[in-house]
């Protein structure tokens, strides 16, 4: 499926409100994406009965093998509640690999829970971060 040109541009004003926005630590410097790092994007597409409980799954999951990897890198959940779907959107630093994100235990172990909920498989694309002026 196509996006459209402006509905990709809303999707980038709503990552980039988002980490702007992002609650932080007072004295702690979060990280912003910069031109050049890698990002990557899962399309979850869930079962109308799973989708709630998928959802569920996948913020506490991803949450908790984000905390343990302590890779450099911000992670975003874009919902759409009426398609069933979620896009979990994470950059990664510079000095955080996406290949050693993918082929984590962890990660592989959350995929296949989340398995029998989808409707159709994930679908995974990598990107690389390209900020305008």
């Amino acid at each position: 499926m196509m996006m459209r040109a402006g509905a990709m541009q809303n999707l980038a004003l709503v990552l980039l409100l988002l980490t702007s926005s992002a609650c932080q630590a007072e004295d702690e410097v979060p990280y912003q994406p910069v031109a050049g790092d890698k990002a990557v994007t899962y399309l979850h597409r869930f079962k109308p009965e799973d989708y709630a409980h998928g959802l569920e799954m996948l913020k506490r999951g991803f949450g908790q093998t984000l905390n343990a990897d302590g890779r450099n890198r911000r992670t975003f959940f874009l919902e759409n509640p009426l398609r069933h779907e979620v896009l979990v959107t994470s950059f990664f630093h510079s000095d955080s690999s996406v290949e050693d994100w993918t082929d984590t235990p962890a990660q592989t172990v959350l995929l296949e829970q989340l398995k029998p909920m989808h409707r159709e498989p994930v679908v995974m694309r990598e990107y690389t971060v390209g900020l305008h002026e």
